[in-house]
């Protein structure tokens, strides 16, 4: 039962680690591709994001739901290393 276990939540990170690391690179290549992706189409697509979660709409599956934790992670870390960036401010 503790093998099951572990194959499980090893499957999960491994699941939500390879989202989030390809939807990273995704939104970082298009912000260089298009001299900055606003940050108004990343707040919306958070937003998207979080109406989806939980919501069961995709039948519940414990891989969208991975995926989508994922990519509301990846969408979080973006925003904020931008707004960083473009902050008058910066935190040293």
């Amino acid at each position: 039962m503790n093998d099951s276990k572990d194959a499980t939540e090893k499957w999960r990170e491994n699941l939500f680690e390879e989202t989030f690391d390809r939807t990273f690179m995704e939104l970082t290549r298009q912000g260089e591709m298009h001299s900055g992706l606003p940050i108004t189409e990343i707040e919306a697509r958070l937003n998207d994001r979080y109406l989806r979660y939980g919501h069961g709409w995709d039948g519940g599956s414990p891989v969208q739901e991975v995926m989508l934790s994922a990519e509301i992670a990846a969408l979080e870390a973006v925003l904020a290393q931008w707004r960083g960036e473009l902050s008058p401010l910066k935190r040293i």
